[in-house]
């Protein structure tokens, strides 16, 4: 255990890598956890922190990164990236101190990882932050996470900033992020009151894409499941399953194009939202059909092969003329077929006769 940041604006010069075939690697041994429990008083904005310009091609692996003994500061961050970093196997949580005058938690201030462009996070748990995961730019991934209990948003896919040749907010400017694989539960616990959030939000992107993930029970009033945001193209939201959410998925009134087919919507308060213009809704569980789930308080999400046989077996649309990214299911590792319907949701299942 390492009590110290790694911050490149105090401690840390880093070293940078030449390409993803030749990175910079801080990672554990194998069988063994690096924790970084940095110990000190005042307020901390990062711990591990590379500045702009600073380094690139950096791969952090098997870390615990943690503010346990820490008051993270508002709008700090567990991890920050401005470009090129991914991070792979990690353990990323905040420190909940009580309030004395309530002995409640106080909500999360700092975000797991703030990221820059072409930034990867894989195979990572992140839990009691403000946001799991705040992608500011483009061209970045999440897959295979666990992403739970945060104050905000599990992953917040949205810049927010202008334009500075027009001074208005960007219009699908940016490129793609992918949100594949994931699981995100119970978004909005602990956060400040009133809190807007849920499982995720998009912006401003032009072709993101959002697929095989499981968000589940949003804790704030209002939040929803999906969130595609305002000023937001073609983006594609495929083969989800959204479980006891305020509102499964809403689209923001000036979102274009948005592909929305093969989820799964169940037990939320409002069933998909759509505002926005242009937008494809097809082949999705209706909010009020029981998709019959194996095991669900066990969080088992896949769909039941024997009777009573789920209804959104064999229900989705084949997409593969159209999706271009790997359509492998998460857990059960079935490959989504070329010809013949799918499975609604996020599990393909191996049933006779179809998906």
């Amino acid at each position: 255990s390492y009590p110290e940041q790694l911050h490149g604006g105090i401690n840390a010069n880093w070293a940078s890598g030449s390409s993803w075939s030749n990175p910079i690697t801080i990672r554990g041994h194998a069988g063994e956890r690096v924790v970084i429990n940095p110990s000190a008083s005042g307020d901390f904005f990062d711990i591990i922190y590379v500045a702009p310009g600073q380094a690139s091609f950096l791969s952090f692996e098997n870390l615990e990164v943690t503010g346990e003994n820490l008051q993270m500061h508002q709008g700090g961050n567990i991890m920050r990236f401005e470009q090129d970093a991914r991070v792979i196997g990690c353990l990323l949580r905040n420190h909940l101190p009580l309030d004395p005058y309530n002995g409640q938690p106080f909500p999360p201030h700092s975000n797991g990882v703030l990221a820059g462009p072409n930034v990867t996070v894989h195979n990572t748990e992140i839990h009691h932050t403000l946001y799991g995961i705040y992608l500011s730019k483009d061209n970045s991934m999440v897959e295979n996470s666990y992403i739970h209990d945060t104050g905000g948003y599990g992953i917040h896919s949205f810049d927010g900033g202008n334009d500075p040749s027009t001074g208005q907010p960007w219009v699908c400017a940016h490129a793609p992020n992918i949100i594949r694989n994931n699981t995100i539960a119970r978004p909005g616990l602990n956060g400040p009151t009133p809190q807007t959030g849920g499982g995720m939000v998009v912006g401003q992107t032009n072709g993101s894409q959002i697929y095989n993930n499981i968000f589940l029970d949003a804790a704030c009033a209002g939040c929803t499941g999906i969130t595609v945001y305002n000023r937001t193209c073609n983006t594609q939201v495929f083969n989800n399953t959204i479980v006891g959410n305020p509102i499964c998925l809403i689209t923001g009134d000036t979102a274009q194009n948005t592909d929305i087919r093969n989820n799964i919507c169940f037990g939320n308060g409002q069933d998909i939202q759509n505002n926005g213009s242009g937008s494809t809704i097809n082949a999705n569980n209706p909010n009020s059909r029981n998709p019959r789930f194996v095991d669900p308080p066990n969080g088992n999400y896949r769909l039941q092969t024997t009777t009573p046989r789920s209804d959104a077996l064999d229900a989705a649309a084949n997409l593969s003329s159209v999706f271009t990214g790997d359509i492998t299911s998460p857990t059960t590792g079935l490959v989504r077929p070329a010809t013949g319907n799918w499975d609604q949701g996020a599990y393909e299942m191996e049933v006779s006769g179809g998906g």
